[in-house]
Formats: C-alpha cells, sequence, structure tokens
C-alpha cells in the first residue's frame, strides 16, 4: 500500500486531527491503517451513513516502522480513534480496529 503524510502546520486555521470529513454523505474508508494522530484519528461533523469497513487506528508495528526508534510509538491517536458528531444517521463500523489511542475507540455523539 502506498504511505501518506499529511501536514496541516502551515494551514491558517490547522485541524489537529488525522482525517476530518463534514457534510459528507456515504463516504467509506476501506481498507485503511492509520498509526499516528494529534488528536482524534477520524472526526466526522454533520455527516450521514460513513462506512469504516477494515479500518485500523493502530501503532505501526515496530517491524514495520520507516525509522527505528529506541522507543515504541506509546500511542496511535492522543484522544478517540473514531469520532461521529451530529450524524442524522450514524456511521457504519465493520471490522475496525481501535487500539492504544487515549481516549474512545469509538465515540458517537
Amino acid at each position: 500500500g502506498d504511505i501518506v503524510v499529511f501536514d496541516s502546520i502551515n494551514m491558517p486555521n490547522p485541524i489537529p486531527h488525522a482525517i476530518f470529513v463534514k457534510f459528507s454523505t456515504g463516504l467509506r474508508f476501506e481498507s485503511f491503517k492509520l498509526y499516528a494522530a494529534h488528536t482524534f484519528g477520524f472526526l466526522e461533523n454533520d455527516c450521514s451513513s460513513t462506512g469504516y469497513i477494515n479500518v485500523s487506528v493502530d501503532r505501526r508495528p515496530t517491524e514495520e516502522d520507516i525509522k527505528q526508534r529506541g522507543y515504541r510509538r506509546l500511542r496511535s491517536a492522543n484522544a478517540d480513534a473514531f469520532h461521529s458528531k451530529h450524524a442524522p444517521i450514524g456511521p457504519i463500523f465493520q471490522n475496525v480496529t481501535a487500539r492504544y489511542n487515549g481516549d474512545d475507540g469509538i465515540a458517537v455523539n
């Protein structure tokens, strides 16, 4: 698979989450591995029927780390792995993993 790195530090109003989606319907994330997030792994606001299929928020395995570290990464995300707010029709979770994040695995409110 492809490796993607997002950097939002130079944005006027940076978003501290790995993936942020707003006002979307029927969006699908499939076969997706997220290894690090500043705050939430996935945040969706005002979305409907978002699908998370075979999606993982977890620490990268040490044997797959791009650069070897003295210590293994402690967290995958500093807060929730999956967070959904104000969804008229809530998200669908199929075969998802949420490990080593700092708060809820899945939060829907």
